[in-house]
C-alpha cells in the first residue's frame, strides 16, 4: 500500500519535485514551495524504506536504494535517463536474483545484492564518461603530450 501511494504521489508531483531539488529559486518563482516538496519526498522515501526493511532487511534495502542510482549516474548525465536506468537495473537484478536464488538454493537478498555489485563493478570499469577506462584514456592523453 505504501509503495502504491508513493508511486501515485511521485507521478503526480514529479515535475514539482524535480524543480524543487535542482533549482529552488526557480521553484519559488513559479509558485512551488521547495521545502514542502522536499519534505514530502523524504517522508515518502522514509515510509518506503521502513516498509521495505520490515520485509527484506536493511542490507538489501540500502543496496537497492544506492547501487542502481550509482550505476545510472555512471552511465548518463541527464536526470530522466538516470531514473530510467536505475529502475531498469533494480527491476532486472531483483527479477534475475530471485530466479537465480531458486536454482542456486541461496538467499534471495544476497544474490540480488551480489548481482548489483557485479553490474556496478563492470559499469565503474567501462562507463564512457566516469568509468576507470575513460580516466585511463585521459591520463594517457595527458602523459602522452
Amino acid at each position: 500500500m505504501i509503495g502504491f501511494t508513493t508511486l501515485i504521489i511521485l507521478l503526480i508531483k514529479w515535475r514539482d519535485l524535480t524543480v524543487s531539488f535542482f533549482d529552488e529559486n526557480h521553484a519559488r518563482t513559479i509558485g512551488i514551495k521547495p521545502r514542502l516538496m522536499k519534505a514530502l519526498f523524504f517522508i515518502l522515501l522514509s515510509a518506503s524504506i521502513v516498509a521495505a526493511m520490515q520485509t527484506v532487511g536493511a542490507f538489501l534495502v540500502i543496496a537497492l536504494v544506492i547501487i542502481p542510482g550509482a550505476i545510472g549516474y555512471l552511465l548518463c548525465d541527464r536526470f530522466q535517463y538516470l531514473i530510467i536506468i536505475s529502475i531498469l537495473v533494480g527491476a532486472f537484478t531483483c527479477f534475475f536474483g530471485v530466479y537465480l536464488s531458486f536454482f542456486l538454493d541461496g538467499a534471495t537478498g544476497g544474490i540480488i545484492v551480489t548481482l548489483q555489485f557485479f553490474i556496478f563493478l563492470i559499469t565503474f570499469t567501462v562507463a564512457p564518461k566516469y568509468g576507470l577506462s575513460s580516466r585511463w584514456k585521459k591520463s594517457d592523453i595527458v602523459l602522452g603530450d
